[in-house]
């Protein structure tokens, strides 16, 4: 009863045709050629920048710690030491 139906079936979607099309939204990107995107695009480095200054310190602070610590050690040095006066004659 159906089978001669189903091979019907059969031999019309062997010759469809399927589209599929594809959508994505964009999303504009400024270019850079405005004046308020260079102002941006600036404070956004100078800040980047004063970032990386507070890490390398923070990060070399071992260093100052002994560099701090030898200047003051070489100022005591030199206080301790007095000069010798001549002798009076």
């Amino acid at each position: 009863m159906c089978g001669g139906s189903a091979a019907v079936h059969e031999k019309q979607v062997a010759y469809s045709t399927l589209s599929v099309t594809f959508y994505s939204r964009s999303i504009a990107v400024e270019t850079g050629k405005g004046f308020g995107y260079q102002v941006m695009g600036a404070l956004r480095q100078g800040w980047d920048f004063m970032l990386d200054l507070v890490f390398a310190l923070i990060s070399i602070w071992p260093l100052i710690i002994a560099l701090l610590a030898g200047f003051f050690l070489l100022r005591r040095w030199r206080r301790s030491r007095k000069p010798v006066k001549p002798a009076a004659s």
